[in-house]
């Protein structure tokens, strides 16, 4: 909540997260406004937030140093979103701060003055890097998603890209990319000739009506406000060790300076 027109009172963003049976497609987001202690929804600019990704944490913020509050959302196979506010109208301002090119799996988002030159840094939650997907970092990674078969399910596909093979191949093994395609357990009669495939072998046709989004940027990590733009740095490594969720900033020491504490782990890993 913020006091986006600042008329007095608190007015509401709701985050839009994910269609059931739809993963990854996104859910609508929500800017309802406070007229004297009663909401509506304000129409132009939810449709600026419409199908702006999956939303995991959002804040609101005075990023741009004029005196009201911006809006800052983390999301799932995206990057972070800035929504600059200007007299209460919310503009995409994320590739003019240079935060478009950071996709990851965004949990989390926090602000704070953490080097102390009067401008608000960002903290963003991220998946880190003690996964089994850090060998294969050397491109994004890819999830491949659409409902080739009309059957108002998505299915979906994650991929990294093979050096060696110069090809994007499969994350799941045989059985597991069957259960999404039936198809492949007749296409690859054995675990071995699935496993020379690419994504191209492997889908076929099937491919073409499939949508793509990556992952480049897996690191937790502070976003330096620079005035007209963003740099990333990577948290230290005990901030990588596991998937983080919420950012807390306080002086938890009390020595006048910003600290952070991360909520981590994750249990719910398939091995």
């Amino acid at each position: 909540m913020a006091d986006v027109d600042q008329d007095g009172d608190l007015d509401l963003f709701a985050g839009g997260r994910v269609i059931p049976k739809k993963y990854p497609r996104s859910a609508s987001s929500l800017f309802l406004r406070n007229d004297n202690g009663h909401f509506h929804v304000d129409q132009a600019n939810t449709r600026r937030l419409r199908e702006i990704g999956m939303v995991s944490g959002a804040v609101w913020s005075d990023l741009d140093k004029d005196g009201d509050s911006d809006l800052l959302l983390a999301c799932e196979w995206g990057s972070l979103r800035l929504f600059e506010n200007e007299k209460g109208k919310l503009i995409d301002n994320t590739s003019e701060y240079g935060l478009a090119e950071y996709t990851g799996w965004w949990n989390g988002v926090a602000t704070g003055d953490f080097n102390e030159d009067g401008r608000m840094d960002v903290v963003a939650s991220n998946w880190g890097r003690n996964t089994v997907h850090e060998a294969f970092r050397r491109k994004p990674l890819r999830l491949y998603h659409g409902d080739p078969d009309s059957d108002g399910v998505v299915e979906l596909l994650e991929a990294h890209f093979d050096v060696e093979r110069d090809a994007w191949v499969p994350y799941r093994n045989r059985l597991g990319a069957a259960r999404a395609f039936p198809f492949i357990r007749k296409r690859f009669r054995s675990h071995r000739a699935y496993a020379k495939a690419d994504i191209r072998e492997i889908l076929g046709d099937t491919l073409e009506a499939m949508a793509t989004l990556k992952a480049d940027t897996l690191e937790t990590s502070l976003f330096l406000n620079q005035g007209d733009c963003f740099t990333r740095r990577a948290l230290p490594p005990a901030a990588q060790f596991a998937p983080a969720f919420a950012v807390c900033v306080a002086d938890f020491d009390a020595d006048g300076h910003k600290d952070l504490f991360l909520s981590q782990n994750f249990f719910a890993t398939p091995r």
